[in-house]
């Protein structure tokens, strides 16, 4: 008995240290997505056509992750789901940085994004997948590209037209168009 009541005041100086790490930790995250969402939104206003390049890359890139999902066995249904609600954000691409939020196709996205939502939470808790895994899939394939035209929803404020009428090109396009200028020499 003596030797449990050395014993049972270190085990709580460690578990209030512990504790004590873990607010600290969850204050700290708070701050830090503050400031990231301060930057992120600082950055779409100010770089609008640089923040629309970004996006798209960023659309591209979870387009071609989808691959992995497909190789980690998921279902196909979910994959083409998810595949269709990020192209419906890609189209709002082209009106870029002109989002509004009555727009049918930011609706639209935003409707496909709240299921997309859904059918990955049945399918991640039905396979059993382990909880870091789960917050990674709904970060990187759910949320996101939604998350990125939530905060550009304020970049049409203060933008004037400077491209004019640029015939928008996607990423096979550019592929093509090198191909073909390769092609010619």
């Amino acid at each position: 008995k003596i030797y449990f009541c050395f014993i049972f005041p270190n085990k709580m100086f460690l578990i209030f240290i512990q504790s004590l790490f873990i607010i600290v930790f969850i204050i700290a995250l708070i701050i830090g997505l503050g400031f990231g969402l301060y930057y992120s939104v600082m950055y779409i206003e100010e770089h609008t056509y640089a923040a629309k390049d970004k996006i798209e890359m960023i659309i591209q890139g979870i387009l071609i992750l989808h691959i992995y999902l497909l190789l980690r066995g998921m279902r196909i249904f979910v994959i083409v789901f998810s595949l269709i609600s990020n192209l419906i954000f890609y189209n709002l691409l082209s009106s870029y940085p002109y989002i509004l939020a009555s727009n049918v196709n930011f609706i639209a996205g935003c409707v496909a994004a709240f299921i997309n939502h859904f059918l990955f939470l049945q399918t991640t808790i039905a396979n059993n997948y382990n909880a870091l895994e789960i917050i990674l899939y709904f970060i990187i394939f759910v949320w996101v590209v939604p998350f990125c035209f939530f905060l550009s929803l304020t970049a049409n404020d203060d933008t004037f037209p400077v491209k004019g009428n640029i015939k928008r090109k996607t990423w096979i396009g550019r592929i093509l168009e090198r191909v073909k200028y390769a092609a010619s020499k």
